[in-house]
């Protein structure tokens, strides 16, 4: 029981305080970016471009080691585990976001991606426990 709320929160403290980090480091780009493009008409019009080549995959690759940390610290029902992180964190930010604002399709799809990459994560964990005990076992 203890060891699955320390994977769970584990998980989600990870995967919060990566996005955080991530973000300030985007804000910061962007206003670099955005000092440097004001007087650029092409700088600007590909700025959204930008945007998004920086931050989904960055975001993915966050949701998916608090997929992999979270299932390294269950061991057991680790896809439970890591969806369980995957709907709180995307819940969190759905709420958050969705105060001023309502769901687009877009945002519902890249909920739905943010918590299979979290179960990915998780599975590839599994896969890496896997090959260890057969390494140890064959050994």
């Amino acid at each position: 029981m203890i060891k699955s709320i320390t994977a769970v929160l584990s998980g989600i403290i990870f995967i919060i305080i990566a996005m955080l980090t991530m973000q300030l480091i985007f804000i910061i780009i962007s206003v670099a970016y955005y000092n440097i493009s004001k007087d650029n008409l092409f700088l600007k019009e590909i700025e959204v471009v930008l945007k998004y080549i920086f931050v989904v995959p960055v975001s993915l690759v966050i949701m998916f080691l608090g997929g992999y940390i979270t299932a390294t610290i269950a061991k057991n029902k680790a896809l439970i585990h890591c969806l369980i992180v995957g709907f709180t964190v995307i819940g969190g930010m759905m709420g958050a976001a969705l105060v001023n604002a309502e769901l687009t399709l877009s945002g519902g799809i890249v909920s739905v991606v943010a918590v299979l990459v979290i179960a990915f994560g998780g599975n590839y964990a599994g896969k890496d426990d896997v090959k260890k005990s057969t390494k140890t076992s064959l050994s």
